[in-house]
């Protein structure tokens, strides 16, 4: 029952991003990156809804949640991980999606060792997730395809 439900979804889905030549021609964008498939690519779309509301890239990272956590009092401040603010759907898809990109493009590869020699593994793919969100930005409101950068 469940899984017949989350097939009539898809398909609805499928179907209304072949209706819509922006739309498709976005999502067809969005997945030549690595590690975002369709699913990613229309959950990123569907909650991000108008990326020109964000004007800088930080402010779309604070959306997203992968800003780090200050507290901070007088004089003294302390970072801690992550903030538990933000689109707790688009933080958990971005950070699954980049432990893909970080085997899959070498200089996200590279971005991942330098971070992971400094720190553990899961502050390291953060790092990547942020970056891959740059770039999706990026490919979002340029309207072109992902290139690997070597």
């Amino acid at each position: 029952m469940y899984r017949q439900e989350l097939k009539t979804i898809l398909k609805t889905t499928r179907e209304l991003v072949k209706s819509s030549d922006e739309l498709s021609a976005l999502v067809q964008s969005l997945s030549s990156a690595p590690g975002i498939g369709f699913i990613t690519a229309t959950t990123f779309i569907s909650e991000i809804m108008e990326m020109k509301r964000f004007n800088h890239q930080d402010q779309l990272a604070c959306y997203v949640g992968l800003v780090p956590s200050v507290i901070s009092s007088g004089e003294k401040s302390i970072t801690r991980g992550i903030t538990h603010r933000g689109n707790r759907r688009l933080r958990t898809i971005l950070i699954e999606a980049a432990w893909i990109a970080a085997r899959k493009d070498p200089s996200l590869t590279r971005k991942f060792g330098n971070c992971t020699y400094r720190s553990n593994k899961n502050k390291a793919i953060v790092a990547v997730a942020k970056q891959l969100l740059f770039r999706l930005r990026r490919l979002w409101i340029h309207h072109e395809m992902y290139r690997i950068a070597s």
